[in-house]
Order: structure tokens, then C-alpha cells, then sequence
């Protein structure tokens, strides 16, 4: 990925990611996405103790908020790293 349109494009219905928020770690874990909406993705996620949410919701970032390194796309908030998503191969995309 090299921009926010390219996060757009991979985040569809199905894919799978993994997130590490940097401010509330307890909340990382993986993200299956399950609608993408054009400013909106509603996701499932798997927490690291294993408990399940399927009801996550978050808003497309702008360009400005964000740094993509890779298969990774990380939220930036007053210059310190907020939570990053990395986009598991599609080869281990399985619902």
C-alpha cells in the first residue's frame, strides 16, 4: 500500500488484518472485515485475551493522519503512533 485510497481498496468485506493499538493494547488483536462503506469500516475483532467484539466500527482516516509503511497503514495523533493495521496475505483470507 502507498495511500489511503490503496487501504480502501484492500479493506473490502472479508479481509483480514491485524491491529496493534499502541494506546490500549489490550484491544489488539485481529480484524475481519465485514462491510466497507465509503468513510466507514465495520469489522469483528479478536482481542488478545481472545474475546470477541462484532460490533467494531472505524472511520477511513485522511491522508494527513496516517503514515503506510508496507502492508501497514498506522494512525499518527500528535506525532506519536495511535494503532496500526497490517493486512494478513490473502492466502490466509478465510471467513
Amino acid at each position: 500500500m502507498r495511500t489511503v485510497a490503496d487501504f480502501r481498496r484492500a479493506a473490502v468485506a472479508g479481509s483480514r488484518w491485524v491491529c496493534v493499538n499502541h494506546l490500549h493494547p489490550h484491544v489488539s488483536g485481529e480484524r475481519l472485515v465485514t462491510r466497507a462503506g465509503p468513510s466507514v469500516l465495520s469489522y469483528t475483532a479478536t482481542k488478545a485475551d481472545g474475546s470477541v467484539v462484532t460490533n467494531g466500527r472505524m472511520e477511513i482516516p485522511r491522508a494527513s493522519a496516517v503514515r503506510i509503511e508496507g502492508d501497514t497503514i498506522v494512525w499518527v495523533e500528535d506525532g506519536r503512533d495511535c494503532y496500526a493495521w497490517t493486512r494478513l496475505p490473502v492466502e490466509d483470507d478465510r471467513p
